[in-house]
């Protein structure tokens, strides 16, 4: 609704020309504001007034609002419109080569998207949304989240969501999106308010329901393989996270499946370790770790897989980066204390295991001074020692 009226023309009687003047006075204020949809209305108005001598100028300021307002296609067509008038306005042609240059942005960032060329995509959307100087439009903020997604900018694509459901509160599949974006993200615990807010708002919504039905059965899924592993039911907990990878699947539109699926990966592999099945683990943990490189959790299991295997050096190393990976967002203190403990412990194998080689390459007897020191010399340093 605009802020301030202006009288009809009925009203002003023949004050037409003053009318145009004041609905150009207002769109130029509503611009600088960055009300850009006030704006267009006001040139649409004094478009409507027929034989005053400023449409040229109001065809021109109406198409730099339809640019800014991210429609690209109604600015070309006024500006068509402006050059029945003066074809070789500079001004009217400066608007289009920027209206042109928008839509060939869209249009490569759709094909790239089709082709699956999920960054290619992302990057022409980028430039599209740069030369839109108001909102961005709800299209292509739901766009925007959907190749965060699908580049895996956990982060990004959770900022993305929030923004764009403020932006549009009433968006059924903006809000649905950042139902997604969060339970990718790991984060099962915020993802239902969203998608429950997003059915309410349209139930009939068919991409929130099936999101909604989703996180729900993960959840539970979740929950029950959780419980299997903290009881001692390796097995059980096993199938309980194999059913919920199932459901949450490896889509590449989805981030192959994000922090979610790394985490029950890495879950199944700590079950899979348990019960002494370290191939199936490392295979687990491997995917786990291409999903979330910096998670201290995987990592820690990863190192647990080399020494079952009996790779100390490289268990010391993963170790080493699990701890520094760590972070409380991911893990609790005590989580941190074990890394810790368990780094020494597989520090001990290692100065275990070099002594015994040691000792099998020199024939040399235990507790010799000088078998001591050329051990001391002969060994590499410990990483963590460093």
């Amino acid at each position: 609704m605009n802020d301030f009226s202006l009288g009809s023309k009925d009203e002003e009687g023949q004050g037409g020309d003053l009318r145009v003047a004041l609905l150009g006075n207002r769109a130029t204020t509503y611009t600088q504001m960055k009300r850009f949809d006030l704006a267009r209305d006001d040139c649409l108005a004094t478009l409507s007034i027929p034989n005053h001598p400023w449409r040229l100028e109001a065809l021109e300021k109406l198409a730099r609002c339809y640019i800014a307002l991210g429609d690209p296609r109604a600015a070309l067509q006024h500006i068509a419109t402006a050059q029945e008038v003066a074809p070789l306005d500079h001004y009217i042609l400066e608007v289009e080569l920027s209206a042109r240059a928008m839509l060939s942005d869209l249009r490569q960032s759709r094909e790239s998207w089709a082709k699956k060329e999920w960054l290619t995509a992302k990057q022409a959307l980028a430039r599209a949304i740069a030369k839109c100087t108001g909102d961005c439009p709800m299209q292509w903020c739901i766009w925007k989240v959907e190749m965060e997604l699908s580049t895996r900018s956990w982060d990004d694509a959770v900022s993305t969501a929030e923004s764009a459901a403020k932006l549009y509160p009433t968006s059924a599949h903006l809000l649905a999106l950042l139902g997604l974006t969060r339970m990718l993200s790991n984060n099962l615990a915020l993802c239902l308010e969203p998608l429950q807010v997003a059915v309410d708002l349209d139930p009939g919504h068919s991409f929130a329901s099936r999101t909604l039905s989703r996180a729900k059965r993960i959840e539970r899924s979740k929950a029950e393989g959780d419980k299997a592993f903290e009881s001692g039911s390796y097995t059980d907990a096993v199938r309980s996270y194999t059913e919920t990878l199932d459901i949450i699947g490896s889509d590449d539109q989805e981030g192959g499946g994000g922090h979610l699926r790394a985490g029950l990966l890495a879950n199944r592999a700590a079950a899979l370790l348990e019960i002494e099945r370290p191939s199936e683990a490392l295979a687990d943990i491997v995917v786990s770790l291409e999903l979330q490189a910096t998670s201290s959790k995987a990592l820690r299991i990863r190192a647990r897989i080399c020494m079952a295997q009996g790779s100390y050096e490289e268990a010391v190393e993963i170790y080493i980066q699990a701890r520094k990976a760590w972070s409380p967002r991911e893990c609790d203190v005590a989580e941190r204390g074990m890394i810790i403990q368990e780094l020494l412990d597989a520090e001990a194998a290692l100065e275990m295991s070099r002594r015994k080689d040691f000792q099998e390459t020199s024939k040399a007897p235990w507790g010799d001074p000088e078998t001591d020191l050329v051990q001391a010399i002969w060994w590499p340093i410990i990483p963590s020692e460093q």
